[in-house]
């Protein structure tokens, strides 16, 4: 029996290319401090990843990532995220960009068709795991634990020796 994948999905792609998603973000040292053993040589076993755009939408004024762009949003919900939110039984938005754009869109297809498959989904928030974002989770970290554990409740624990 597979273990079911959870979604993660994101803002965009990061501007250097990965071999891993969120290989240079905080994410595996929060599974680790969770208690999963995750990492970026087993995270596909428990993990899918897209993101709100399938390239990086550049650099904004203050260095930060650009938002994608409206067009770029609906391609992708159009090509890949409306399928994969479908066969996912849970979705984690990272992110406050994906949050918003993923819960506005869910509500638009649930408003037209109340009993729509989307309304089964268990959909979780969670604080995107940029050093920028080091001070929240500090402030956070039970609950950033706490919301992982609840997302992979089949993820491999970390064995610890007494």
């Amino acid at each position: 029996m597979s273990t079911p994948k959870v979604l993660f999905i994101g803002q965009a792609p990061p501007a250097q290319p990965q071999s891993v998603a969120y290989d240079t973000t905080q994410l595996y040292d929060w599974f680790k401090a969770a208690g999963l053993d995750i990492t970026p040589k087993n995270v596909w076993r428990y993990c899918r990843f897209e993101a709100l755009c399938d390239t990086f939408p550049g650099w904004d004024a203050k260095g930060g990532h650009k938002q994608p762009s409206a067009e770029q949003k609906s391609e992708a919900w159009d090509k890949v995220l409306r399928s994969a939110i479908l066969e996912s039984d849970t979705i984690v938005l990272v992110g406050a960009v994906a949050q918003t754009y993923i819960t506005e869109s869910v509500e638009r297809v649930l408003n037209v068709v109340p009993n729509h498959g989307f309304s089964k989904k268990r959909f979780i928030n969670l604080l995107h795991p940029s050093t920028r974002n080091i001070s929240a989770y500090r402030k956070n970290a039970e609950l950033i634990h706490e919301t992982l554990k609840s997302a992979l409740p089949n993820a491999p624990k970390i064995q610890t020796c007494l």
